[in-house]
């Protein structure tokens, strides 16, 4: 008897760290400034992503695990199977990259659109409708590619270059370096505020833009997406109430 319970008592104690990781997941986020939409500082993660994928996994008691990895390292690790979902995404990032790394058979599930965005070139206010003639060095994040901007730059028509951070990339363009940076509009107004200047450089729509959404992707979790397409159409009301918390709809045309 003592020795059937003792094999039942181990039994119990080996499944139960196997219940808890198959309801853990890894998130595989940039690991940059991005805010308002999302940052990792003090190996925390924030901003109006974490707090819609937390709402997300505490409805359905997952546990969600955030690791931060530069641009281009997480889409490798991604590709790799190295983490459960990646955030942001969308079918048109490195889409060649995918195609090539993608182990047969295997293909990514993304999920319906899930934050809006408005990537842009924001230009010294004088220099609003500059036009594309009179535009030569366009500024960009270091891994960022600026897609509305490949026929251009390709050309030779523009130069394009690269720093690691926003408040690099915004003084390059006051100090007339660059004739613009590529950017999201939304952070690149956060930037600017969080540098006290506002109105240092403004959005210049009549310059090529991209104007699409953010995703979520999974290789392996498909039925989650599901789930998380699901949560989305059943919580409208709670997103609006993010996205109004954190400005991100905020200034876009």
């Amino acid at each position: 008897m003592c020795k059937f319970l003792f094999i039942l008592i181990r039994i119990s104690f080996m499944a139960l760290p196997l219940h808890v990781h198959a309801h853990s997941f890894t998130i595989g986020v940039e690991n940059q400034d991005y805010l308002p939409y999302f940052t990792y500082q003090k190996r925390q993660y924030q901003g109006i992503t974490r707090e819609l994928l937390d709402a997300f996994a505490s409805s359905q008691g997952y546990i969600f695990r955030y690791k931060a990895l530069p641009v281009k390292r997480l889409f490798n690790n991604f590709l790799a199977g190295k983490i459960d979902f990646k955030f942001p995404d969308n079918s048109n990032w490195q889409a060649e990259l995918k195609q090539r790394r993608l182990q047969e058979g295997k293909q990514i599930t993304y999920s319906d659109p899930v934050l809006r965005f408005v990537d842009g070139v924001m230009v010294l206010p004088e220099n609003k409708g500059i036009g594309l003639r009179r535009f030569k060095k366009l500024g960009t994040i270091l891994g960022f590619t600026p897609w509305a901007w490949l026929e251009q730059i390709k050309a030779g028509e523009v130069k394009k270059l690269e720093t690691s951070n926003y408040r690099n990339l915004i003084n390059m363009a006051i100090s007339k370096r660059i004739d613009g940076i590529y950017a999201n509009v939304v952070v690149g107004a956060y930037q600017l505020r969080q540098m006290n200047k506002k109105k240092a450089l403004v959005f210049d729509p009549s310059l090529p833009h991209s104007d699409d959404y953010y995703f979520l992707s999974s290789i392996n979790y498909p039925q989650i997406i599901k789930r998380f397409n699901q949560f989305m159409r059943d919580n409208k009301a709670l997103i609006e109430q993010l996205k109004a918390k954190y400005k991100v709809e905020e200034g876009l045309p």
